[in-house]
C-alpha cells in the first residue's frame, strides 16, 4: 500500500527505504554479540520494512497505530497488534516483551514517526514535546530494553531545547553509543530539502555520549559508513551506492 501525502502529514510516518533498514541491520550485527538471540520489536513498525530486513529465523514482534498497516504485518507472518506506544498502557503489551527484558535481550528497532507530541502523561514527565526522545525514554524505562536502535533527526542530538533530554541519557541512564550512521533525507521517499536522517544504537553500558558518535570498531568497519561516498554533511555507505544504483541516480 502506498502512503499517501495526506496520511504521512496525519502520522507524521515516513517509510524506511530497504537500503537504510538492511544497513541498520548489519549495524545491529556488528554490535549486538547475541545478535540472533535477541528479540526484537518496532514499536511503530507501518508496514514492517525493518522487521522485514531482519533475518527470518530471530524472533520480532511489532506493533502500530494504523489498522490497514497491523492487518498488512500479519499478512507478512508477523505477530502484530495495534498500540500506541505514546500514550498506550505498557500493560496491554505482551508478557513475551518484558520477559525478553529480564533475560537482557530486548532490543527495540524503530523509526517513529516526525511528529510533535501535543499531550499525553509522556510529554508532562520528560517535558518535551519530540516524539523520537519520548520512544527513548518509553523503550529503558517503559519497557526495560537493553538496547535501543533507531532513526531520527539530528536536532535530538543538537537542538537546545532537548538539552536536558541529552543530559538524561549521559547522568541518569549512562548511554553510549556503539555505531550510528547518517543519511540524507532526500532519499526518503516523501521527504524534502537536504538534512541528516540518523540510525544510532544507543546502550546503558555506564559510558556517555559527550564525545559524539563513536564509530564501532568491529564488524560494521566492512560497511564503510564512514568513509567512501559522501555529499556534504552526511555519510553514504559506498556499497548502498554499488548494491543499490537506483538509489545512487537519487542522489
Amino acid at each position: 500500500m502506498e502512503m499517501t501525502t495526506d496520511r504521512r502529514q496525519k502520522t507524521g510516518a515516513y517509510y524506511t527505504p530497504r537500503p537504510w533498514a538492511e544497513l541498520a541491520v548489519r549495524y545491529l550485527r556488528g554490535v549486538l554479540p547475541e545478535f540472533d538471540r535477541c528479540i526484537f520489536y518496532d514499536p511503530a513498525a507501518g508496514e514492517g520494512a525493518l522487521l522485514e530486513a531482519l533475518p527470518a529465523h530471530v524472533e520480532k514482534y511489532a506493533t502500530t497505530l494504523e489498522p490497514d498497516d497491523v492487518d498488512i504485518l500479519r499478512a507478512k507472518g508477523f505477530t502484530a497488534w495495534p498500540f500506541d506506544f505514546l500514550h498506550g498502557d505498557t500493560d496491554h503489551l505482551p508478557k513475551v516483551l518484558f520477559d525478553a527484558a529480564q533475560m537482557g535481550r530486548l532490543v527495540i528497532f524503530t523509526n517513529p514517526p516526525f511528529v510533535t507530541v501535543t499531550n499525553g502523561l509522556l510529554r508532562e514527565a520528560y517535558c518535551t514535546n519530540n516524539a523520537a526522545a519520548l520512544f527513548v525514554y518509553r523503550a529503558f524505562e517503559g519497557l526495560g530494553a537493553q538496547v535501543y536502535a533507531g532513526f531520527n533527526k539530528a536536532d535530538l542530538w543538537m537542538a537546545p531545547m532537548l538539552g536536558r533530554f541529552r543530559g538524561d541519557m549521559v547522568v541518569d541512564y549512562c548511554m553510549e553509543i556503539p555505531a550510528a550512521f547518517a543519511t540524507p533525507s532526500y532519499m526518503w521517499p516523501g521527504l524534502k530539502g537536504q538534512w541528516p536522517l540518523l540510525f544510532n544504537i544507543l546502550t546503558p553500558i555506564y559510558s556517555n555520549i559527550q564525545g559524539g558518535f563513536r564509530r564501532y570498531k568491529g564488524e560494521a568497519d566492512s560497511v564503510h559508513c564512514f568513509s567512501s561516498h559522501s555529499t556534504p554533511g552526511f555519510f553514504i555507505p559506498a556499497d548502498v551506492y554499488e548494491q543499490y544504483p537506483e538509489t545512487a541516480k537519487t542522489a
